[in-house]
C-alpha cells in the first residue's frame, strides 16, 4: 500500500477530514486497483462520509448566514413599514395594529394624540428644511420621554 494511502487510512480511521488533494490521491489509488479489495469499500464509504460532512457544514454555515441576512432585511422592512421616515415615530399602521392587538387580548392601553398648532408658519417663514428639523427635534423629545415598550 502506498504511503499516501496509508496516511489517508490513518486520518480516516481517526475521523479526520482529508484535504481535496488527499481525497483525489486516494480515489486515484483506489481506481487504479493498487489497494487491497477489502480496503476499497471501507475507504470509499469513509471518503463519502467525510465529504458529506464537509458539504453539510458548508450548507449549514451558508443557511445560518442567509437566515441572518434575511432577518436583518425583515427587521429593516418592519421598521420602514411601521415608522415615519422623517421623525422615527410610529405611524398610524403601527398604532392601529397595536390597538387591535390590545383589544383582541383584552389588554388595557392609553392613546395620546398630539397636534402641533400653527406649524404652517414655521415652514412658510423658515422653510421646509427648518420645519423638518423642528419635527425631528420634537420627536426626539417624545422618544426620550416614553418607555421602550410604549408604541
Amino acid at each position: 500500500m502506498s504511503a499516501a494511502l496509508q496516511h489517508a487510512v490513518r486520518r480516516l480511521t481517526e475521523r479526520q477530514s482529508l484535504t481535496r488533494e488527499e481525497s483525489e490521491e486516494v480515489m486515484h489509488t483506489l481506481m487504479s486497483g493498487e489497494a487491497p479489495p477489502v480496503l476499497v469499500g471501507a475507504l470509499l464509504a469513509s471518503l463519502l462520509e467525510a465529504r458529506l460532512q464537509i458539504v453539510a457544514r458548508q450548507l449549514s454555515q451558508s443557511l445560518t448566514e442567509s437566515n441572518a441576512r434575511l432577518q436583518s432585511a425583515n427587521d429593516e422592512l418592519l421598521k420602514h413599514a411601521f415608522s415615519d421616515p422623517l421623525t422615527g415615530l410610529r405611524n398610524i399602521r403601527c398604532v392601529t395594529q397595536h390597538v387591535e392587538d390590545c383589544c383582541q387580548a383584552s389588554r388595557p392601553f392609553a392613546l395620546l394624540c398630539l397636534d402641533l398648532d400653527s406649524f404652517k408658519p414655521i415652514n412658510d417663514n423658515f422653510g421646509h428644511q427648518k420645519g423638518d428639523q423642528v419635527l425631528r427635534d420634537l420627536s426626539a423629545l417624545f422618544i426620550a420621554e416614553v418607555r421602550a415598550e410604549d408604541v
